[in-house]
């Protein structure tokens, strides 16, 4: 069976950067999922949900691919539904990136925006790392 490893955790933890080493070293293939999600918020249509979007692009991958990797902040009523679909297709192995939050907060605050969702780091970073 195919194998999903999901790096799990909040904005900042360093989940792309794992994600772009383990490409680099290993025979599994990175799927950032946040360009995904930029694109889709800057051209999608309101008759398709985001999700959508980013299983098919994890479905095409595994086309030419039997491990794959992705990056989720793994909350919300969205990744449930996406976990639930995965699942039935694939094995999932969860991965929990851990970073003190203040180091994540540093991060999100002086990375690249265009190659990463803007947040109001203050409001949502917060939030999302007591959901882990």
């Amino acid at each position: 069976m195919k194998t999903l490893f999901i790096l799990v955790g909040p904005k900042g933890a360093g989940k792309t950067h794992i994600g772009t080493l383990v490409n680099a070293q290993m025979a599994i293939k990175f799927l950032p999922v946040e360009p995904i999600w930029i694109d889709y918020l800057k051209n999608g249509t309101k008759d398709r949900d985001g999700w959508d979007i980013v299983e098919e692009e994890i479905n095409r991958v595994f086309e030419s691919n039997d491990k794959v990797m992705i990056e989720s902040l793994g909350a919300g009523e969205g990744f449930a539904r996406l976990h639930k679909s995965l699942k039935n297709k694939y094995q999932i192995k969860f991965i929990k990136v851990e970073s003190a939050l203040d180091k994540c907060l540093e991060r999100v605050r002086n990375r690249d925006s265009t190659t990463h969702i803007p947040i109001s780091a203050e409001s949502k970073l917060w939030r999302t790392a007591t959901l882990l």
